[in-house]
């Protein structure tokens, strides 16, 4: 359901609806900005994992339904859209630019009909199509349907999730046999689908927001942390799970499962302070000879690979990082706006407009984050 054509009348219809179900669940209240339902801001009901009064089962069921209620599902995607993108007239990357294939290419550049004929080639050229017998309909399908289930903050848009799956790209080609050295196929392809999927449905607010609010994000994921990162696995599976989206028909239950495994691995690193918490463990590694039977020693360097694909901005031209800068910044300054309109502090310096400077904040940004992650991959042995 598309919030954007809902009223507050028929929203609580659906409230009314769900509480009808034998599930002893009380009325969620809702409240909005403005009374828009574009502006949810909070949503409080009784806590479901600490409530004794729910079964594990009612749990994961109301779960469910609080989280398909938030879902942003847009239009299906037409025979029309599928077709004009399988029979796209483009046939190298190089056709879309001469330098696609360089780490210093641009890729904020490409428009948005060119990032997904650009992606249904990678698929390709990473061998993935034939690999695991991808349809080229489901394919095209896929990729429409991730690129339209990312929403419009300034930051975190399909623009950001194309440049990150152009950085995997880059990765996963630049050194081909080394990568099939360290990486098998199915980390591969998990690779390039999360970096592709990470921020898909974000909504310009970060994790620390989700639990300021009470934010029904908040209320699914909170005890799981990493509030944002779980619904963006999930967002992915749910359109994976899709008849006509899913590409990984073709695998066994036991590669299903696996990939599963991976998916989540890869995207729940893409939290900065998940990242923060391993750092010691990626020295180390840097430090060590990788070995491939070493399940650990994956695990590390397929989240140090997603997050330098989450960071590309900031090693490319100095214009390019300067305009990411400044959208993510926008979100930041956004959302410390609603903070304070509530009476609260925002929890970072980096959210208050009339405090941050942003200069400093960058250098330190890229200081403590940026530098560690792309020095242990170019120290690496």
């Amino acid at each position: 359901m598309d919030l954007r054509t809902l009223t507050i009348d028929s929203i609580d219809s659906i409230i009314k609806s769900i509480n009808q179900l034998d599930l002893n669940v009380y009325l969620i209240h809702l409240f909005f900005h403005n009374n828009d339902p574009n502006h949810l801001t909070l949503i409080e009901f009784h806590k479901l994992n600490n409530d004794q009064r729910f079964s594990k089962y009612e749990k994961y069921l109301l779960s469910n339904y609080i989280t398909d209620f938030l879902m942003v599902i847009m239009p299906q995607i037409s025979d029309n859209e599928i077709a004009q993108l399988i029979d796209h007239k483009i046939h190298s990357l190089t056709q879309i630019h001469p330098n696609f294939n360089e780490i210093s290419f641009l890729s904020r550049s490409v428009n948005e009909r060119d990032s997904t004929v650009a992606i249904m080639i990678m698929f390709n050229n990473l061998g993935f199509i034939k690999q695991w017998n991808i349809c080229q309909s489901k394919l095209a399908c896929f990729i429409l349907t991730i690129k339209n289930n990312y929403r419009q903050p300034t930051y975190h848009n399909w623009t950001h999730a194309f440049t990150v799956g152009h950085m995997a790209y880059i990765i996963l080609t630049i050194e081909r046999t080394l990568i099939h050295q360290y990486l098998d196929e199915m980390e591969q392809l998990a690779l390039f689908i999360g970096a592709l999927c990470h921020d898909i449905d974000h909504r310009g607010f970060n994790n620390n927001y989700q639990t300021l609010i009470h934010s029904p994000l908040g209320a699914v994921y909170g005890y799981k942390g990493s509030i944002l990162e779980h619904h963006h696995i999930d967002q992915t599976m749910r359109i994976l799970n899709m008849k006509d989206c899913n590409i990984l028909s073709q695998m066994t239950k036991i590669e299903y499962e696996r990939f599963k495994l991976l998916l989540k691995h890869i995207i729940l690193a893409t939290d900065l302070y998940q990242h923060i918490s391993i750092i010691p463990e990626f020295i180390q590694l840097s430090n060590v000879s990788y070995n491939p039977f070493n399940r650990r020693h994956h695990e590390l360097l397929l989240s140090i690979l997603v997050t330098s694909c989450d960071l590309n901005d900031q090693c490319k031209h100095w214009l390019n990082t300067l305009d990411s800068a400044k959208f993510i910044y926008y979100e930041f300054f956004h959302q410390g706006d609603l903070e304070k309109s509530w009476n609260t502090i925002p929890l970072l310096s980096s959210f208050d407009r009339e405090k941050a400077f942003i200069p400093e904040l960058q250098i330190h940004f890229i200081d403590s984050i940026v530098l560690p992650c792309f020095k242990v991959i170019t120290t690496h042995n």
